[in-house]
């Protein structure tokens, strides 16, 4: 007998006040296939959005996974369900499945792993839908305000290439046929003309060793010690990582603490799926803390990356014996903030490129006319 899987989705899709939250399939959100950034991303969102609504309709996992087959769009997603329902059909886990596919990411292997141990696997699943769509909307959010520095950048060089090959050259040969002294800024400039190609193919050359050695060793310690850290000195942009973060620690401790795993069996957890080297070495830190008897309030202050909030929560937390609760408030409050400065890096970031830009274009051009400013005045 064919199931109406349309009829089950709809029903069990949220109203449309909270769709946003939940996509079901004709909710779906532009996705740009061709990037791998955001075809993975939207993918893992996709999907769990609509198990989480099978699971949620009291359907059998096997079953869930033949409605899912059956109803994705992209061959993409079919073929990927097809591998996690073939490791179920051969009785492998969920979570086993997840990992065989080599799309999901060791934050959702470990999760639906704890919803499996601890029988909460909707929740679970619930719970990583709502994650993953709010990572799709902020990373839109990131790309979208990023899209107009970038634009202005690619069209400064672009500036800059066409002044320096035509413009400045053509300067040049009306100050030959001067024998006065050109000022020393004008020199500069004309210099910079002259090797501006040479300069440019240096520049790229070394762009492209950097990202490249950087690749290579992007999981060395003590790269990503280096890098972590730079990232986090950058201003607002280290801001937005930490909260990026913080939301992941805080939303991942509820999920454990919600399920009822022991605070030092979370940690250990949480350390393996956070994926961020301050954080891992804190954590390090705060289970052997724990297991000396600290509580994880009194460990968690001894980092930065734990801000006063976080940690006097976290007290209150263990006295009443409500962690999952203040941690589920937390999420949603850096999850806030995270939204806002977002919206603050677009703010800053125009401003001070159109004056950087227009600086740049102007000091060329006053140094370009300046010898025919001073050639006027001595004529006069």
């Amino acid at each position: 007998m064919k199931i109406d899987t349309r009829k089950i989705l709809i029903k069990n899709t949220p109203s449309s006040g909270n769709r946003q939250h939940i996509p079901g399939f004709l909710q779906r959100k532009v996705t740009f296939r061709g990037l791998k950034l955001f075809g993975e991303m939207n993918t893992r969102n996709r999907f769990f959005n609509e198990l989480s609504i099978l699971l949620s309709s009291g359907m059998d996992l096997r079953f869930a996974f033949e409605v899912l087959i059956e109803d994705v769009g992209r061959e993409a997603d079919k073929k990927i369900y097809r591998v996690v329902y073939e490791a179920i059909k051969g009785g492998k886990s969920l979570h086993e499945a997840l990992a065989q596919a080599g799309m999901f990411s060791v934050y959702d292997v470990q999760s639906v792993k704890i919803g499996e141990e601890s029988g909460t696997l909707t929740k679970v699943v619930g719970e990583l839908a709502g994650y993953y769509c709010r990572v799709v909307v902020q990373r839109k959010q990131i790309i979208s305000a990023l899209t107009y520095p970038t634009l202005v950048v690619a069209t400064t060089f672009l500036s800059m290439l066409f002044m320096m090959r035509f413009v400045v050259p053509m300067f040049r040969d009306i100050f030959t046929r001067f024998q006065g002294e050109l000022p020393s800024v004008t020199r500069f400039i004309v210099s910079i003309s002259e090797s501006f190609g040479l300069y440019t193919l240096i520049f790229i050359g070394i762009l492209i060793t950097l990202i490249g050695g950087c690749w290579l060793i992007r999981k060395e310690a003590a790269f990503r010690r280096i890098a972590s850290g730079f990232i986090m000195r950058v201003p607002l942009a280290g801001r937005i990582t930490g909260l990026i973060f913080r939301i992941r620690f805080c939303q991942t401790m509820n999920l454990l603490q919600s399920s009822d795993i022991k605070l030092l069996d979370s940690v250990v957890m949480i350390r393996n799926m956070i994926g961020f080297y301050p954080y891992e070495q804190a954590l390090d830190k705060i289970k052997d803390d724990i297991i000396a008897g600290k509580s994880l309030a009194d460990s968690m202050q001894q980092f930065s990356i734990f801000d006063r909030r976080l940690v006097s929560l976290t007290r209150v937390g263990e006295e009443v014996n409500k962690i999952g609760e203040v941690y589920e408030k937390l999420t949603a409050q850096y999850t806030q903030e995270l939204e806002t400065g977002i919206k603050s890096l677009n703010s800053i970031l125009e401003p001070v490129l159109i004056i950087f830009v227009g600086g740049l274009v102007a000091f060329i051009l006053v140094s370009m006319y300046l010898p025919i400013f001073q050639t006027g005045s001595m004529m006069m």
